[in-house]
């Protein structure tokens, strides 16, 4: 994922403005240093941390339609992130207590 081409936002937040609707917090170029136990990560553009199941689902449905990558992290062990600035959104699922995945 980390790896392929995605189109470039910018600095700007406009392209990830949906987080700001949802239910859950919203860090804007948040360095993922914090978010793991090894200490290491460059900036994110967009931290969301959903408080409900259902912001989860809205935030990677509105990503996948405004073509944002997303990537899900738990409690941030053994994950090791880039240096550099990554344009994605990171969701974070620490505040979910009980997920289902259906296919």
């Amino acid at each position: 994922m980390f790896g392929q081409r995605h189109r470039v936002y910018g600095e700007s937040r406009s392209a990830l403005s949906f987080l700001t609707e949802l239910d859950g917090d919203v860090l804007w170029n948040e360095p993922l240093a914090g978010h793991s136990t090894f200490c290491v990560g460059g900036p994110v553009a967009g931290w969301f941390r959903p408080r409900t199941n259902a912001a989860l689902i809205d935030a990677m449905a509105s990503a996948e339609r405004a073509e944002v990558p997303v990537f899900i992290v738990g409690g941030g062990s053994n994950v090791l992130f880039p240096d550099e600035r990554m344009h994605a959104i990171a969701i974070s699922t620490e505040r979910l207590t009980e997920m289902n995945v259906e296919q």
